[in-house]
């Protein structure tokens, strides 16, 4: 494999790199802090490496981007809130300018894996402290660190953590999970295995894979099991795919037919998993707060504005209107987006999501056996961020918003190691 070397290891980009680790390892829970050094180092990167990152066609690609976003936020009817939203894109596409500059090989992908991974020891053992022993902390600890612990979660019953609510920490776990699932395939794989690295790595899988079922996030648990079922299935594991897709294939018939045989299997499977997934657990909400009448709204704004949008953060404003609720957002990235931004952006921003993303898999067949799995690992942890968003949306939160964008450009900066962009 031939590769570009931007030479990392000289003093000057050395510390960069170093900042880039510290600031990764503290932004889960310290986001402040965190956010802080990795500014600087996205801030260091740019001006070394400015002149190169002006000459890539994917950065311009971007730029034309930004344009059209600041574009349809000027003419929205809330010109002021909707550029405010425009900064939940803009400023991502200059840290990931800097964040592909800096990732360039496969060994640094491993590296990053594991600062990714091991906070998350410490997010579960809050999340368990909290719905167990009713942990919670004050204002000063909101103040310092821009998280608050709600005693018994947010919402109640269901864990939440460092996080604000908890399908964004579960999010956050399927992410991690899955790099830690990649540390370990690629640990086993290994002539000679670490005992302490599998010992550290298993208990870290298991704490996230419990703290996600306690997140009761269904959509996080789909794509969970997605996961392991693409891992066993890149392996070759014939009897796990069987495994995984017969216990689902249980949990699934009760959950949703019961009348076709499935109220005998309700006995077997625990009433916290067929209860969620069929959504008796809960009362049924009103209809303003299905997802099917938000994505109809969605729908109809779409139609009316194709090609601009209402505007960044118009969904709520005009939702609340329409129906008498409050949502934040319509459950759906990509409608959303082309609602507020308009059709043509959004299919821009998808179209270089997308080719980047295409960048990755086509790479997979050209690297060592050796490096292979941390690779298809960041593809898989991305595309289920891609996937969480068709029935949530992340891009609110400070941190996951961040974790997203970091895979991408992990994926896409070993990418252009090989041709350049």
């Amino acid at each position: 494999m031939t590769q570009k070397s931007r030479k990392i290891n000289d003093p000057c980009t050395l510390w960069m790199w170093d900042g880039f680790q510290v600031g990764f390892f503290l932004f889960y829970l310290f986001p402040g802090v965190g956010a802080i050094l990795l500014s600087v180092v996205v801030l260091a990167t740019l001006g070394k490496a400015g002149r190169e990152l002006l000459q890539s066609r994917l950065n311009w690609a971007f730029a034309g981007l930004a344009v059209l976003m600041i574009l349809s936020a000027s003419l929205a009817d809330l010109p002021k809130e909707a550029l405010l939203g425009a900064g939940n894109f803009v400023p991502y596409f200059i840290a990931s300018a800097a964040f592909r500059w800096l990732l360039q090989t496969p060994r640094q992908l491993r590296r990053l894996a594991w600062i990714l991974l091991l906070p998350s020891l410490i997010i579960v053992v809050l999340g368990l402290g909290q719905l167990g022993l009713g942990w919670s902390s004050g204002e000063l600890w909101h103040t310092l660190s821009g998280w608050q612990l709600e005693a018994g979660g947010n919402p109640p019953g269901r864990m939440a953590s460092a996080f604000m609510y908890a399908n964004v920490l579960a999010l956050y776990l399927v992410v991690v999970l899955v790099l830690g699932l990649g540390l370990g395939v690629e640990e086993l794989h290994r002539k000679s295995p670490s005992k302490w690295r599998l010992g550290v790595l298993g208990v870290i899988v298991v704490g996230d894979a419990v703290s996600l079922l306690l997140t009761q996030s269904r959509n996080a648990w789909g794509l969970a099991f997605l996961a392991g079922l693409v891992f066993a299935l890149y392996l070759g594991w014939r009897l796990l795919v069987l495994g995984i897709s017969a216990c689902v294939g249980v949990i699934a018939w009760a959950s949703f037919f019961p009348s076709l045989g499935g109220q005998p299997l309700r006995q077997i499977v625990p009433f916290f998993l067929w209860g969620r997934l069929s959504g008796e657990m809960y009362t049924p909400p009103p209809s303003p707060k299905l997802r099917i009448t938000q994505w109809e709204f969605c729908w109809q704004l779409i139609q009316e504005k194709p090609w601009l949008g209402w505007g960044f953060r118009h969904f709520t404003p005009l939702y609340e209107a329409a129906t008498g609720f409050w949502l934040a957002h319509p459950h759906n990235l990509y409608i959303m987006l082309a609602a507020e931004m308009g059709i043509p952006a959004t299919l821009w921003l998808s179209g270089i999501i997308g080719w980047g993303l295409a960048q990755g898999m086509l790479l997979l067949g050209q690297w060592e056996k050796q490096d292979r799995t941390i690779l298809f690992t960041y593809i898989v942890a991305f595309v289920a961020c891609l996937l969480f968003n068709l029935l949530d949306v992340s891009t609110f939160d400070l941190r996951i918003s961040t974790l997203g964008w970091l895979l991408w450009s992990a994926i896409v900066g070993v990418s252009s190691v090989n041709s350049k962009q």
